[in-house]
C-alpha cells in the first residue's frame, strides 16, 4: 500500500508535455464574478479599517485631552499657561 502511495505520488509530481504546455482557462462570467467578490471584500475591510482608525484617533485625542486636564490640576492654571507660551513662541 504505501508503495503504491509513493509511486502514486511521483507520478503525480512529474509534468509531462501537454500538462505543462495547456494553461487553465476560466470561463469569462466566473472571472467577473471572482473579480465583483474581490473588490467588494476588498471595499468592505478598506471601510471596516478606516473605520477602526477614526476610533483610534478619537480614543488618543481623548486620553491625551485627559492627561492635559490633569497636568492642569496638578501644576495650576497660570504655570500651565506659562509653559504652553514658552513652547510655543518662536526661538528667535
Amino acid at each position: 500500500y504505501i508503495a503504491l502511495m509513493i509511486r502514486d505520488y511521483y507520478a503525480l509530481s512529474e509534468l509531462t508535455d501537454d500538462y505543462a504546455l495547456s494553461e487553465p482557462t476560466v470561463p469569462e462570467h466566473l472571472k467577473t464574478r471572482i473579480k465583483h467578490y474581490k473588490d467588494a471584500y476588498y471595499n468592505s475591510s478598506i471601510q471596516k479599517y478606516d473605520k477602526s482608525l477614526e476610533e483610534q484617533a478619537y480614543e488618543a485625542y481623548s486620553t491625551l485631552g485627559e492627561e492635559l486636564r490633569s497636568l492642569v490640576d496638578l501644576m495650576g492654571e497660570a504655570e500651565f499657561q506659562r509653559i504652553l507660551l514658552l513652547t510655543t513662541l518662536p526661538k528667535d
